[in-house]
């Protein structure tokens, strides 16, 4: 009988001294992905997109941050000259991200409210642009552009840029699953976001 509670002592000593091992095991590990992620954002980081400045230039902003502390903002020119900014009038460019897969095995139908988002630019007249989503699970979109005072048609935007006809849909945007509901984030504008 002593025999087997000396043995259950020791084992009892050693799982308390396997889960302290343990634990010191696991804290450094943690602070070493600690330290680890600490020297790699002490490292500033280059974010850069391209915007269209209200003349119409189409102009790179390079901004420099480091900790999520903005370090350093710069403005070029396609070419890679400087570009001096006196506003913030942008045409902000809108953003494609990876293609969704539908789901195996149910899909919910895209509603017309979320098929169409509207956004104007910052000329005199303004044209109204509209984005356009077909009903697809796998989508496929378009920008129409309308006249402000007129109330016609400009014309479309598709993959290969401004035409007079309405893109075929080789050349539309595939927006996947997406919806175009204000927090998809699927369009981006510095002007006016407007919903049907």
């Amino acid at each position: 009988m002593k025999q087997r509670s000396l043995i259950w002592s020791k084992l009892a000593s050693t799982f308390v001294i396997a889960i302290a091992a343990g634990v010191t095991w696991a804290i450094v590990g943690f602070w070493g992905a600690y330290l680890i992620t600490q020297l790699r954002e002490s490292r500033p980081t280059i974010y850069e997109r391209i915007n269209v400045a209200d003349n119409g230039t189409p102009v790179i902003d390079s901004q420099s941050v480091q900790q999520l502390q903005l370090d350093e903002r710069s403005f070029r020119t396609l070419d890679g000259k400087p570009f001096f900014v006196k506003g913030r009038n942008w045409l902000s460019a809108a953003y494609f991200g990876k293609r969704l897969r539908p789901p195996a095995v149910f899909d919910f139908p895209i509603s017309w409210r979320n098929r169409v988002v509207g956004l104007s630019d910052v000329q005199h007249p303004q044209t109204s642009w509209y984005f356009v989503r077909d009903a697809k699970s796998l989508g496929h979109a378009y920008f129409v552009g309308y006249d402000e005072r007129a109330k016609l048609g400009v014309g479309w935007i598709g993959r290969n840029g401004f035409r007079r006809t309405i893109p075929p849909e080789d050349e539309r945007f595939d927006v996947g699953l997406r919806s175009l509901d204000m927090n998809s984030g699927e369009i981006v504008s510095g002007a006016y976001y407007i919903t049907p």
